[in-house]
């Protein structure tokens, strides 16, 4: 291999790479906050449609929840990233939240008064959107992908003692809830 040979390699090697990382910062990305963003439509569609079908009443304090922490999603979780959702596991403060925003609380009390068939119906769509969103935080953060592995290796064991030690619905995804909660009720400011 020549010097000239050597040379041609590393630029297009050097062009490669700089093209991928374009691919993933920025059509990449695109694709999956739209993505992310139509399953929580689709979500928020079957809650309205349950609730029109008789699953739910419209006016029960379970439905108004999770409609506005779906909004709350729909505005800003796209841009959650990876070291927001750490900042939040172990520094945020639970108690750092008004009575109104404590997601936790207000879905024990909303959802006590559901038959068992309404609150896992409920609890079902909540998870699907949970789900929607850690896969779009895996997706879009390389960290958040070796973050998702590790986790994943210690979520056994985690949430055995967890199920001994707290009621269900404490944790980080309440944590996360009580944030898109919060956000659905801040006005949607303008980019500079």
């Amino acid at each position: 291999m020549t010097n000239y040979d050597t040379i041609a390699v590393v630029l297009s090697s050097g062009l490669s790479l700089v093209g991928l990382a374009w691919l993933f910062f920025w059509p990449y990305r695109d694709y999956r906050r739209d993505l992310f963003r139509a399953r929580l439509f689709a979500i928020r569609a079957e809650l309205f449609d349950g609730a029109a079908d008789g699953k739910i009443r419209f006016d029960h304090p379970a439905y108004g929840l999770l409609r506005s922490t779906l909004n709350g999603f729909l505005r800003f979780g796209h841009r959650f990233g990876t070291l927001r959702l750490i900042a939040m596991a172990f520094v945020l403060d639970p108690h750092v939240f008004s009575p109104d925003y404590d997601f936790d609380r207000r879905w024990r009390e909303s959802t006590n008064s559901l038959s068992p068939t309404q609150r896992e119906w409920v609890k079902g769509l909540r998870e699907q959107m949970h789900k929607a969103f850690f896969a779009h935080l895996m997706m879009t953060s390389l960290f958040g992908c070796l973050l998702f592995f590790v986790l994943l290796d210690r979520r056994t064991t985690r949430a055995q003692r967890r199920a001994r030690k707290s009621p269900a619905g404490r944790g980080l995804a309440a944590r996360i809830d009580s944030v898109a909660l919060a956000n659905a009720y801040q006005p949607l400011q303008e980019a500079a």
